[in-house]
């Protein structure tokens, strides 16, 4: 019988931390979809064409995500890189908006991992 109790009350607790985390997670990504379509007003398609970024500011941007040395700069970080701000700005926003999902999923995981305990 006490096994039984335990066994709902984990079910319970697990549903309740799933869909409150589920929640929050939701209305991050939706946040995240609204400031994507929102770049044009803030990058202009001439702010695009007036600013461009460089070959070495790409390599140095991909090395973070990988974790590994971009190298030593050489003479073709100079040159402007195929990729307009309008698209950096996107990249940012979605990968900023998939860090805060992530992050809320992990909070969620603490949270549930604390009540879990307690519920035993």
């Amino acid at each position: 019988m006490a096994h039984a109790q335990l066994t709902q009350a984990q079910y319970k607790l697990a549903t309740r931390v799933e869909i409150q985390y589920r929640d929050r997670i939701k209305v991050i990504k939706e946040k995240g979809d609204t400031l994507i379509k929102e770049i044009p007003a803030y990058v202009t398609q001439a702010d695009a064409a007036h600013f461009g970024v460089n070959v070495g500011f790409v390599r140095h941007y991909n090395a973070a995500f990988t974790r590994e040395s971009a190298g030593p700069a050489a003479q073709s970080d100079r040159e402007p890189a195929s990729i307009s701000l309008t698209e950096i700005a996107k990249i940012h926003a979605h990968n900023a908006s998939a860090c805060l999902q992530w992050r809320e999923q992990a909070l969620g995981f603490r949270e549930f991992y604390k009540q879990l305990q307690q519920a035993q």
